[in-house]
């Protein structure tokens, strides 16, 4: 059995963690819902801001991942750097641009009709763009034949 190639294999590394990201995001805006829940009846703590802002932290870390700004993207730049990476998260990173657009424009017009869903439809609009930025992303590379799933 031959030794997969180390960029071969990194790169593989990244889009699973891009492909699981998004997913993750998916179960912390629960996570922030319910927090969100506990605030808008006065039960708040610090917990409760801090699960109110997993989502967004975790939006960053899939667009940290998708610029190659990660530790391991920046230790391994030589491998992870290439110019079909530089058009994937280009090509990624205009897709998630679009959609933030679209959604901010949404928030704006649900904070018009109903102002106390504003501050989770903000959260729900930057997870969605991170989350959509690292699954184009992901998918592009997987079209591409470089995923071993």
């Amino acid at each position: 059995m031959t030794k997969q190639p180390r960029r071969e294999r990194l790169q593989a590394e990244r889009t699973r963690q891009l492909w699981l990201f998004p997913l993750i995001s998916v179960v912390m805006l629960v996570v922030a819902a319910n927090a969100w829940r506990d605030i808008q009846a006065g039960e708040t703590g610090f917990l409760d801001y801090m699960r109110l802002g997993l989502p967004i932290f975790y939006a960053w870390l899939v667009v940290a991942v998708v610029m190659g700004w990660d530790f391991i993207s920046l230790r391994e730049r030589k491998y992870l750097d290439d110019e079909l990476s530089r058009a994937f998260r280009a090509q990624s990173l205009g897709l998630a641009f679009v959609v933030l657009m679209a959604a901010g424009t949404i928030v704006l017009a649900i904070s018009l009709w109903r102002p106390d869903w504003t501050v989770p439809s903000i959260v729900l609009a930057v997870t969605l763009g991170g989350s959509v930025a690292g699954a184009r992303f992901a998918w592009l590379d997987r079209q591409a034949g470089r995923s071993d799933g």
